[in-house]
């Protein structure tokens, strides 16, 4: 089962390929990305990757945490923010009607439309990640099976190990 880390406290330099490189001794990543600022496209000093199987995460998170990279201590652990999986996305929705959007239910950390890194066409669903789990609950609650942007969208919990849940379940 894939799983999904994460790691705060990057140098600013380091970059999707970096993570991915300096991670993918542990196993077969399936993602690795840093967290970028919205406007300035700047590093935001964290990160994540995912794992095709969960005993390779684990073994990343403990060979790396607490490791030094770059000048850099990382800090490194299970990726649990409360996130909400979003699809049947318009392709005309971009990263902020998607936060504007989901706004209304809590403070949100992150969020974004996935997109074809060749193309930069949207792939249809995307994420947004709250301060807590109530927010991210409320949000399920209010939005899935509604129209947004003139198709109807699934949203869903994002599980502990960074995975949709498919179908409203709120933890």
């Amino acid at each position: 089962m894939p799983a999904k880390i994460y790691v705060g406290n990057l140098s600013s330099d380091i970059d999707d390929d970096n993570l991915k490189n300096k991670f993918s001794k542990y196993g077969e990543i399936t993602e690795a990305l840093v967290a970028k600022d919205r406007d300035s496209h700047r590093s935001r000093g964290y990160g994540y990757v995912t794992y095709a199987e969960s005993d390779d995460a684990d073994a990343a998170i403990h060979a790396m945490d607490q490791s030094e990279w770059n000048g850099h201590k990382m800090f490194i652990n299970a990726s649990v923010m409360p996130s909400v999986f979003i699809t049947n996305l318009s392709q005309r929705v971009n990263d902020e009607t998607l936060r504007e959007r989901f706004s209304e239910y809590g403070q949100i950390t992150e969020s974004g439309v996935v997109r074809d890194r060749e193309t930069g066409l949207s792939r249809g669903f995307g994420f947004v990640t709250y301060n807590n789990q109530n927010d991210a609950n409320a949000a399920v609650k209010a939005t899935n099976g509604t129209e947004f942007d003139s198709e109807e969208i699934s949203v869903s919990i994002v599980n502990i190990r960074g995975e949709p849940s498919y179908g409203i379940r709120c933890l």
